[in-house]
């Protein structure tokens, strides 16, 4: 079984999906589809607003960086990586995740 979706129309995009998997509604599959990807992405548009712009796109970039970036170039003294983990972890929050490492991680 698959898991519920969360999101903050949570309950519309779990029955769109539940209906998807009814033999009833096997003609309208596709339209369901559409109906709940429609939901997400503008659900992931509205995020993008209230972050300040930041896209998942160059929070993904910024992850990639920090994650390929052990052990870190520069002085640590300095707290570089602490602020710019500090950072991704701060936006990764606003997409719903726990900490840029799980951003990271999370499918494309």
């Amino acid at each position: 079984m698959n898991e519920p979706i969360k999101s903050s129309h949570a309950l519309l995009l779990n029955r769109l999906a539940e209906m998807q998997r009814a033999p009833y509604y096997a003609t309208a599959r596709n339209e369901l589809a559409l109906a709940e990807q429609t939901i997400l992405d503008l659900e992931g548009q509205n995020r993008a607003l209230k972050t300040g712009g930041i896209t998942k796109e160059h929070l993904r970039a910024l992850c990639a960086l920090l994650m390929c970036s052990d052990p870190w170039p520069v002085k640590v003294d300095k707290g570089e990586q602490t602020v710019l983990e500090a950072l991704a972890t701060s936006e990764s929050q606003k997409f719903g995740f726990s900490d840029w490492i799980a951003f990271y991680h999370s499918p494309q």
